[in-house]
């Protein structure tokens, strides 16, 4: 075998596999980027704000914490005035670290 035609069939195959390629690109492309909005929205979603939220919404929102928490929540807020920190949620009867910790990024202040 010629080098020359080695370098043919090789050219030839390189150019199979990035025409593959390229197809294939087009048909995931499409439902990778309608996935993104649905990730971005159900984030926001999700935060909840211990100095604004109700009860209610507290109790939905937040893992492990069901209405009798979120009501002391809303109880100690309203006696003590805002949490100044998300860890000083801790203050509150029945919350523990480990709540904190498991609803971290579904809290603001």
């Amino acid at each position: 075998m010629s080098i020359q035609f080695i370098s043919r069939r090789f050219s030839s195959l390189f150019k199979a596999i990035t025409s593959v390629l390229v197809v294939c690109s087009f048909l995931i492309a499409p439902s990778a980027l309608a996935a993104k909005p649905e990730q971005k929205s159900s984030v926001s979603e999700l935060r909840v704000s211990i100095n604004n939220a109700s009860a209610q919404s507290l109790a939905d929102s937040l893992v492990g914490v069901g209405t009798k928490k979120a009501q002391a929540i809303v109880a100690f807020r309203n006696k003590n005035g805002k949490f100044k920190t998300l860890d000083s949620l801790a203050l509150v009867k029945g919350i523990g670290a480990a709540t904190i910790e498991k609803n971290r990024t579904k809290l603001t202040l």
